[in-house]
């Protein structure tokens, strides 16, 4: 049986205990904490990118990565 841990990237020396995740009750738990996207714009974060152009090289670039995969 494997077990499911949620972990940090961190460059603190002395991080945080790892939280078992395998109980049933803490998924649960989790899952009713997280809200519900009724709209795709709940997953927008302004100012992500400075300028269009970034924008508009980073949309160039997954393109690119999805054409590539699926090749």
């Amino acid at each position: 049986m494997s077990v499911l841990k949620e972990a940090d990237v961190t460059s603190d020396p002395n991080p945080e205990p790892v939280r078992d995740l395998s109980s049933r009750n803490d998924i649960e738990a989790l899952r009713r904490t997280l809200p519900v996207v009724k709209d795709i714009k709940d997953y927008a974060v302004p100012g992500i990118f400075e300028t269009d152009e970034e924008l508009e090289d980073f949309q160039r670039m997954l393109e690119a990565d999805r054409q590539t995969s699926l090749a």
